[in-house]
């Protein structure tokens, strides 16, 4: 169900803002953005037998787009949990 999948997705995200890894005011509005994405590519593919690319590729950029500017940019290099 939509709901619980967007109750998970926002557990994780306030998880990892604790942790100090992401920065987001509406932690639920982000997981049903996400929510929307991952849906959105399964109804088009569906209803029009179109992949706009592989499932993979699909959810690593659909990821990367939404969390981007989730991205705790005042978090120090090499702590844990960021890239350096």
């Amino acid at each position: 169900p939509p709901r619980q999948h967007v109750r998970m997705f926002a557990s994780y995200f306030r998880k990892e803002i604790r942790l100090g890894r992401l920065s987001m005011q509406r932690p639920d509005i982000i997981a049903h953005v996400l929510l929307a994405g991952l849906t959105q590519y399964v109804m088009i593919e569906h209803l029009f037998n179109y992949r706009p690319a592989p499932a993979a590729t699909y959810v690593r950029t659909l990821v990367e787009v939404v969390l981007k500017g989730a991205v705790n940019r005042r978090a120090r290099p090499g702590k844990k949990g960021t890239r350096s």
